[in-house]
């Protein structure tokens, strides 16, 4: 099943960059790792002197972002992408479906009563 999963997340990344932007994949890959690196030293140098605001910059990002992955994540196991003997049964598709509800709640409450 893991190895399902990560053919088909890796090969749909490939076939949507390859087919977007019409470039070799190792150029594609360079450059999402130097796109990746330089935001991570901006947002590092960004708060070199104040560490409590990083971290707080870093937990509502990702408080924010959680829901968003999570329904990526659903989306790419119950799609056409992935056989059908490996994609979840009803009952954890049912118990992602509360997931990313808890997890879009949990964010909305947050961002509410941080701001």
């Amino acid at each position: 099943w893991f190895n399902d999963f990560r053919i088909c997340y890796c090969s749909y990344f490939v076939k949507i960059s390859l087919s977007v932007f019409k470039l070799p994949r190792f150029l594609i890959v360079h450059f999402v790792l130097f796109v990746l690196s330089a935001g991570s030293l901006v947002i590092i140098l960004q708060f070199k002197n104040n560490l409590k605001e990083l971290v707080d910059f870093a937990t509502v990002l990702s408080f924010l972002i959680s829901p968003v992955i999570a329904i990526f994540n659903f989306r790419l196991v119950t799609g056409k992408h992935l056989a059908k003997e490996s994609q979840p049964s009803m009952v954890l598709k049912i118990l992602s479906f509360a997931g990313i509800i808890f997890l879009s709640g949990f964010a909305i409450v947050f961002v509410l009563t941080r701001f």
